[in-house]
């Protein structure tokens, strides 16, 4: 069923114009590595790591000399996957020694791939990687849905072991050129809906058929599982090695040996049931196999009945990651082994080994690292560390101790503990907002633009995390420098890549800043420069590699290197100049009072000469004469040409004071005037540009109210005639409230972007032939911009505000850029009380508090701007905090007596966890009032933070809203109460005024208005009424579906959001104009997806700031609510409503990507993307869109998005958009979607 079909409304019931069907995409990809491997992907001689995530594969290859580690590719997965490299059988040698310089070039390797329901192997191939072959998981019923799949997957020489479901492990057999034996596949797309088909036809006499090992019931929690090494030699067969766990919690050794030829095994060599409790990572060793628990580390000779031959203690922590220090093309047992554990401390377990046998073992402390869920050994001492906790790192361990080349002194059980200084370092850090407990959106700047401020990381590596959607600028030096009104750089001469001086220009002079030979800027008195002038413009030209400077008074060349004059030029009345523009090839046009405009060239002595004036019927307030690039053609990625800095222009554009126009001029006949353009509305152009974007001449406008006027310019010329110019496509956004400088720039990346230079600063760029607009992540405002390149500012940007000029470069266009404040603990709720400018944080704090660990819970105040501590609070042991808020409790419909500032509170929900209790039967409402911040001091610590009062409860305090009149709502175990705010001489305090009783742990509850839904743990959404008659909270509608929600949200007054534990989303429709009372009291289901995340919260905005398009850039796109939703993998994604044609027609881009575009895999996308109900049964998504999937089509080459055309146009029924579209109309239009 594809999604378009599914926003028919059922019979009677009328959707929202807005919210008929809904959008999901990622706003931030998830971060927390659930697995990663090390192999020659890309080439036979590369180290390559490839981590997997939720959602993508990524690639990237080690370049030791700068410690880096280099993005290769990143491939999109339908489905948690874990993998293991397949060695090609050129790359084996024996342990030890080097490979000949004789040898022919290693070949790269194969990547097995086991996803939910099937397996696959890719290759790199010309520069991509694709699907060699695929083929299906055991059909055993299974919860297919859950979050982990644990390390479950073991490659041999000869095959393969995928622990497929609860109980059976499926072998696959491998083939002569190391990868999966080509009778193993099957030609379907791996999904859901066929596996059991393939399983039972994928099986024959062949003796490479795939073959299922069924477990024992005491093996069937399968813990890891490994091959013995040493059973590669010839005339031997594999062994796997199983750890599991039985149902009395003790742990196991067995194994199998496997008979390829007949398609069975038997009772292997290894088995112990002497085995640390808490062991759960198995790792191959010569001999036998090293099995890694939380107090001892244990080495199991391959003997049949064999005990733990050797066996030493570990400082008692759970080890949560290790990896084998060896070599990639190293095939003999490794002998040296790095753990790390649950305290992120990272250790090195070296065998000693005789003949083969292991003979002693020797643990060393290596340092710290941040907890680690996967560790890969990559080459040269270097280590990556995927976490789920936090930040993901890449170490480089050495030092003076030099632990990863020392053998064992054959000292057994000495475990050095004390870490060694230099032995770990840092090379990078990848951050990682994994998991995303609790979040915020804030409008710090008032700038009409949210922030998202997250609760992320766990233990140690718990931060706060603050993003910012927009384009961020590295500030590399600032000075106090008030009233500049003008900025323009000047290079020692026309060819140079570098600037030397930038002129500032002010209300009565200009002056120069230098930069010297020992590379530090200093004031300069330029000989040429007109310095007791403001400067109206000036810039270097090819003719005479000159400087050309427009004054109030005079227009003055110079010589470029030494700035000394050549030539002067003045208006003939005495008149003064009011707005000035000069091009690179040496054309000046300037206006003076009364219209009177001049138009200038340098010859190429350096001096000046009149070429035409004309008397304008006004005043003018902007030039600009930029040519336009002719043959301009797209690039791939940013498509913004960089305007021609030597050529001549055939046309000036004007703005004028009076009728709002911008009037084109012909510089060849007189300024005769060949286009008028009327911007409409009541404000002036104060700024106009003409240049390239993307390949199509366009003319943009900035008028005196913060709007940025567009259009695309049509030039006709000819030899004989003048030539003749057109505009279309008229688009107006709104940017600021303040005039509008513009100025082009170049990126680091040599794309040419336009600063525009307002009250909200932003950079507008070409992206896939469509101008969009970034804003700048700044603080204040910039009045005026341009480009300042040079050995000390490489790619720099000079800006200026009111007070400073700041020198810094650009971030990456458009993206979300994260600031961490790190916590030291786990931040587990978070609000934002904008009164007194605090972020408040409750953390679950373990540091400083023995071996033993106990947990306290304090709440952490930030400052919102320094993000410093101001406060903390110690709450009650055994206290946890599950709600926060942040609330004004004063009545709306009454005066309140006391002062705005004291109506605004803080709330904490807590609960009493006891050890001996399986539920909390009590809790506390904390109310808490704080001072705002002193403005007159320089310290931001002095806020009075106190707690005003506590309402206790009967059970944990789950959630709390803001409710109608001042009045809270707050879920306390199964119960939802209505505390309102009470004042009596003096004493202020909570009462519970009503409350609704009837859900079995209500979770969650959100509210708009009079009404109210509450997410309850097994059964769904409920909506509550307040009705004041009673008073009462009276419920009138529910989802009868069983959903364990995790997350709910209001989209609409009738149109709700939630997520659940088998990570999906769903929508609900409430009926309020049924005929019946049972149909208004049932929420009908109106979406349903699977996300393939955990959602933890939803909320209602956007990242994206909020430029409205005054003149429709959305074309026909109706939107409906816009929200943010969290993850516990550090995804943060976007959910917006859309209309019904809408959602058709990308449901209909949708199906032609998943149809036309293979995957990883081979994995059918409707199957990927059904409605996950556990044990391996789903239903079909309806009513959501996959925006990744349909942004996607951006990133196609041509020829793949005319197959996407191709589809769509031959499936009509699926869209009503229009008949037949093209694929630059499909880009526009997943362009204004994006």
């Amino acid at each position: 069923t594809s999604n378009a079909t599914a926003v028919a409304p059922q019979s009677g019931v009328a959707d929202s114009s807005r919210e008929s069907g809904h959008y999901v995409v990622t706003a931030h990809r998830s971060t927390a590595v659930h697995d990663a491997v090390r192999c020659g992907f890309t080439s036979g001689d590369s180290t390559d790591l490839i981590t997997a995530t939720s959602t993508h594969l990524h690639i990237s290859t080690l370049h030791a000399p700068t410690s880096t580690l280099r993005p290769t590719a990143s491939l999109p997965l339908r489905g948690r996957s874990i993998m293991c490299p397949l060695p090609p059988r050129s790359r084996s040698r024996p342990s030890g020694t080097s490979a000949p310089s004789s040898d022919p070039p290693a070949n790269p390797s194969q990547l097995l791939l086991m996803h939910p329901h099937s397996w696959s192997t890719i290759a790199w191939r010309r520069g991509t990687a694709v699907t060699l072959r695929s083929g299906a998981l055991m059909s055993a019923t299974h919860d297919s849905s859950e979050p982990d799949m644990g390390r479950r997957i073991a490659v041999h020489a000869e095959c393969a072991a995928l622990h497929s479901a609860e109980g059976y492990v499926r072998i696959l057999p491998l083939g002569s050129d190391g990868g999966v034996a080509p009778a193993c596949a099957a030609p379907e797309r791996a999904g859901r809906k066929s596996a059991g088909k393939r399983a039972a036809t994928g099986c024959d006499s062949d003796r490479t058929a795939p073959f299922d090992l069924r477990l024992e019931e005491r093996e069937r929690t399968l813990l890891d599982m490994t091959f013995l090494p040493d059973a590669g030699r010839p005339g031997t067969l594999p062994v796997l090695v199983l750890l599991h766990r039985d149902a009395a919690h003790r742990v196991h050794l067995s194994s199998r040996t496997i008979d390829l030829a007949a398609g069975a095994a038997s009772s292997g060599p290894v088995e112990a049931t002497d085995v640390d409790g808490a062991a759960g990572i198995l790792q191959p060793a010569a001999g036998g196999v090293v099995v890694i628990g939380a107090r001892h580390v244990s080495y199991i000779p391959a003997v049949a009945g064999g005990k733990a031959v050797r066996r030493i203690p570990m400082e008692e922590a759970a080890v949560t990651a290790a990896s084998a220090v060896q070599a990639e093309d190293d095939v003999g047992p490794p002998t040296k082994y790095l753990l790390s554990d649950e305290r992120g401390r990272m250790t090195l377990l070296v065998l000693r080994t005789e003949s083969g046998n292991v003979r002693g073992m020797h643990i060393e402390g290596l340092g710290g690292c941040n907890v680690a869920n996967v560790l890969v050994y990559l080459d040269q001492g270097y280590t990556y560390v995927g976490s789920v906790y936090g930040d993901s790192q890449l170490l480089q361990l050495g030092g003076e101790s030099d632990s990863m080349e020392r053998e064992d002194d054959g000292a057994d059980g000495d475990v050095e503990s004390d870490e060694k200084e230099g032995i770990v370092s840092v090379a990078e850090e990848y951050v990682g907002l994994c998991p995303i407990v609790d979040f915020c959106l804030v409008d710090l700047d008032g700038r009409g633009q949210s922030q998202a401020v997250t609760c992320s990381g766990i233990g140690k590596e718990g931060s706060v995390r603050i993003v910012r959607n927009g384009i961020g600028i590295h500030e590399q030096a600032d000075v106090e420098i008030p009233g500049i009104k003008g900025l323009f750089p000047l290079r020692p001469s026309f060819s140079s890549p570098h600037d030397r001086h930038l002129l500032q220009s002010f209300v009565d002079q200009t002056r120069a800043l230098a930069i010297t030979e020992d590379d530090e800027m200093e004031e300069s008195d330029p000989p040429g420069l007109t310095a007791h002038e403001p400067t109206l413009a000036a810039r270097n030209v090819r003719p005479g590699d000159t400087v050309v400077q427009c004054t109030e008074g005079r227009v003055v060349t110079m010589r470029a290197n030494t700035l000394e004059r050549v030539d002067e030029w003045s208006p003939s009345d005495g008149g003064r100049i009011t707005v000035a523009g000069v091009n690179g090839g040496g054309q000046v046009v300037c206006a003076a009072g009364g219209g009177r405009t001049t138009y200038l060239i340098v010859m190429e002595d350096g001096r000046l000469k009149v070429m035409a004036e004309a008397m304008m019927d006004q005043e003018v307030s902007c030039i600009n004469l930029d040519p336009w690039e002719e043959g301009a053609a797209p690039s791939d990625a940013m498509e913004v040409d960089e305007p021609s800095s030597s050529g001549r222009s055939a046309i000036v554009s004007v703005g004028m004071w009076n009728d709002n126009t911008v009037r084109m001029l012909e510089l060849d006949r007189g300024l005769a005037e060949v286009l008028r353009i009327d911007l409409g509305g009541d404000t002036q152009a104060r700024s106009v540009l003409m240049v390239s974007l993307g390949g199509k001449p366009m003319i943009l406008v900035g008028l005196g109210d913060g709007q940025l006027v567009s259009y695309v310019a049509h030039v006709a010329t000819s030899e004989d005639e003048p030539p003749r110019i057109s505009v279309s496509t008229r688009k107006k956004v709104s940017v600021g409230t303040q005039s509008i400088e513009l100025s082009p720039f170049r990126s680091a990346q040599g794309k040419t972007c336009i600063f525009l230079a307002c009250d909200r600063p932003t950079i507008a760029y070409s992206s896939n032939g469509k101008l969009l607009y970034s804003n700048v992540n700044l603080s204040h405002e910039v009045n005026h911009a341009c480009p300042f390149r040079s050995d000390l500012f490489p790619d720099g940007l000079a800006l200026a505000g009111e007070s400073t000029l700041l020198i810094g470069t650009v971030d990456d266009i458009q993206k979300l850029h994260i600031t961490t404040r790190r916590l030291g603990q786990g931040p587990r709720r978070i609000v934002h009380h904008a009164w007194s400018r605090v972020f408040a944080v409750a953390c679950t704090c373990t540091d400083g508090l023995g071996d033993d660990f106990e947990t306290a819970n304090v709440i952490i105040f930030l400052d919102d701007t320094t993000f410093e501590e101001v406060h903390r609070i110690n709450l009650e042991p055994f206290e946890l905090v599950l709600s926060m808020l942040s609330c004004d409790l004063s009545p709306h419909h009454e005066q309140s007596s006391m002062k705005e500032e004291n109506n605004s509170y803080i709330l904490v929900g807590t609960a009493f966890a006891y050890p001996d209790e399986d539920e909390p039967k009590a809790g506390r409402i904390l109310v808490y009032q704080s001072s705002s911040m002193n403005e007159d001091s320089s310290s931001s610590s002095r806020r009075n933070i106190r707690l005003v009062t506590e309402a206790p409860t009967k059970g944990a305090v789950y959630s709390m809203c803001s409710f109608q009149g001042g009045s809270i709502l707050a879920t306390v175990n199964s119960k939802t109460k209505l505390y309102r705010w009470n004042e009596n001489d003096d004493v202020a305090e909570l009462k519970v005024e009503c409350g609704h009783d009837g859900n079995i742990l209500s979770l969650n509850v959100k509210s708009r208005g009079d009404t109210a839904i509450v997410g309850d743990l097994m059964r769904s959404v409920s909506v509550l009424e307040y009705s004041r008659a009673g008073p009462a909270l009276e419920e009138v509608a529910r989802d009868h579906n069983l959903n364990w929600t995790t997350a709910v949200e209001i989209l609409e007054d009738d149109v709700y959001v939630g997520a659940e534990n088998y990570q999906n989303i769903f929508t609900l429709k409430r009926d309020v104009a049924a005929q019946t009372e049972e149909a208004r009291g049932r929420l009908r289901t109106q979406g349903e997806y699977y996300l393939d995340e955990l959602v933890n919260k939803f909320l209602r905005g956007s990242l994206v700031m909020q430029a409205a398009d005054t003149d429709g850039a959305r074309g026909d796109l109706v939107l409906g609510s816009q929200s943010l939703f969290v993850t516990a993998d550090g995804m943060i994604g976007a959910l917006f409503g859309l209309g019904r044609e809408d959602c058709a027609f990308f449901g209909a881009v949708e199906l032609a990507v998943a149809s036309e575009v293979p995957c990883v895999g081979n994995i059918d996308h409707s199957e990927y993307r059904s409605y996950s109900v556990g044990y391996g049964v789903a239903r079909p998504s309806t009513g959501f869109v996959d925006g990744d999937l349909v942004e996607s089509f951006l990133d196609l080459d041509r020829q793949q998005m005319e197959a996407v055309v191709a589809h769509m146009n031959a499936n009509r029924a699926w869209y009503n958009i229009w008949a037949n579209p093209n694929v630059e109309e499909l880009k526009n239009k997943v362009l204004t979607v994006e």
